[in-house]
Formats: C-alpha cells, structure tokens, sequence
C-alpha cells in the first residue's frame, strides 16, 4: 500500500490498498513537515524526514472491503507482521513507514 499525499492538491489518499506486502508514504511536493502532517491527517503524520506513522484504524479503514473477513484477516497478519519486526508504536495503534520524496510538477511560465 502507499499512502499518497500531493503536497500541491493537499490530497492524501491510499494507493494499492490490494498489496498488503508493503507500506510506504510517498510525498510530491515540498511542505514543512507541519503541512504534511495537515494534509495526512488522521492518516499519517511524519516522524522524521524518512519515516511516517501510519494510523492503523485509518489504513483499515481506507482499504477494507465489507464483508470480507479474508481481508481483515490479512490485513491484522499484515499488522502482526509488522509488530514482530519492531515497525508498530509502543500502543499498537500506528505502523512505521519509509518517506519516499518526489518533486511536484514545475510551476508553469505565463
């Protein structure tokens, strides 16, 4: 899954919520880090300049398709998993997430 926030729409929104392999917040755009935790929020909020907290609660949410419990229960493996290798807050409520940075689209001449 990608957490994809657009620094320029102030837009965040899940990408791939179908792979439950990988988590990773990608940027386009530059913002203090004030502003990408506005525009992220309830979602995510930066930690440092390469990591983010991921809500789970939020994540579940965004990627949850009712009525299929084989997807709650992959997605919590997903949580346990990620426990287990140190990537969940010390409540159990926010997953660890690698930043990936992309410059936004260059401002047009007039």
């Amino acid at each position: 899954m990608i957490v994809h926030v657009e620094v320029g729409r102030r837009h965040c929104e899940v990408r791939d919520a179908d792979d439950l392999k990988r988590l990773s917040v990608e940027v386009v755009g530059e913002a203090p880090d004030e502003e990408f935790d506005r525009i992220a929020a309830p979602l995510a909020r930066l930690q440092s300049p390469t990591h983010a907290w991921v809500s789970v609660r939020e994540l579940r949410a965004a990627c949850a398709r009712e009525g299929d419990p084989d997807r709650a229960r992959d997605f919590d493996a997903m949580v346990a998993f990620a426990a287990f290798k140190g990537w969940v807050d010390d409540t159990g409520t926010r997953l660890r997430a690698h930043v990936v940075r992309t410059p936004g689209p260059e401002p047009q001449k007039s």
